[in-house]
């Protein structure tokens, strides 16, 4: 049983019901564009999916995660503002979960090391943690509350197996996070949008160190809570 993973779906629903209803509800006003009531902002994607496009090995293919679940929780603070951008640092953890249904033969793991195991169901966890800037351009869009941004940033990751491997797999990477989307204010201090990010860097699974390409592609769906 994923008892773990469905505490922290069942957690982050509850975030949302709770901060869908802020206390202070500045509904938008028709014909206006987003203006934020402070300089911070706490943001989280309850629903998400995840892939991966790292380097292989002899056995080609995608070693079966190539798609999963994802999540985001980050939190940032404005620092700045120049022209239309408003510029805030922050940082965030974004796991990931990438279930492989083997029927038993050969199993591999995202950088080509290849097994052979019974019929299982082995997971491979990608727990990510970064820093980064956002830049955020709600000053070009005046006449509906719908505010673009970009962000650029740091990753460093935890790369976890249970199932067959998981005494002998423990892993990790790091590299470039970038990406970007867009939210809509239904409140002043709440909105709900849509997020894209790639991640590029480098890896390593157990053992001496042996780097690897590693990079992930992410859709996320969430809200922000601005105050």
């Amino acid at each position: 049983m994923r008892t773990p993973r469905l505490s922290l779906l069942v957690g982050s629903i509850g975030i949302c019901a709770l901060l869908a209803a802020p206390a202070r509800a500045d509904i938008q006003k028709p014909g206006h564009g987003q203006v934020f009531p402070g300089k911070f902002e706490f943001s989280f994607a309850p629903i998400g999916v995840a892939a991966q496009f790292n380097h292989l090995g002899p056995v080609g293919g995608l070693a079966g995660y190539a798609g999963g679940f994802k999540m985001a929780f980050d939190f940032s603070g404005r620092i700045a503002e120049a022209g239309p951008l408003r510029i805030s640092l922050g940082g965030g953890f974004n796991p990931s979960f990438f279930p492989n249904y083997g029927g038993g033969g050969v199993s591999c793991d995202g950088f080509g090391n290849c097994y052979s195991v019974a019929g299982s169901t082995t997971y491979f966890d990608d727990i990510q943690f970064w820093i980064f800037t956002h830049l955020s351009m709600e000053k070009l869009v005046t006449n509906v509350p719908i505010v673009p941004y970009v962000r650029v940033g740091l990753f460093a990751d935890a790369l976890t197996y249970s199932g067959p491997f998981a005494s002998s797999r423990a892993s990790g990477a790091f590299g470039l996070r970038f990406g970007g989307g867009f939210r809509y204010y239904l409140l002043k201090s709440f909105g709900l949008g849509a997020e894209m990010d790639l991640s590029f860097g480098a890896g390593n699974v157990g053992g001496p160190f042996s780097a690897a390409f590693y990079g992930t592609w992410d859709l996320l769906f969430g809200g922000t809570y601005a105050f």
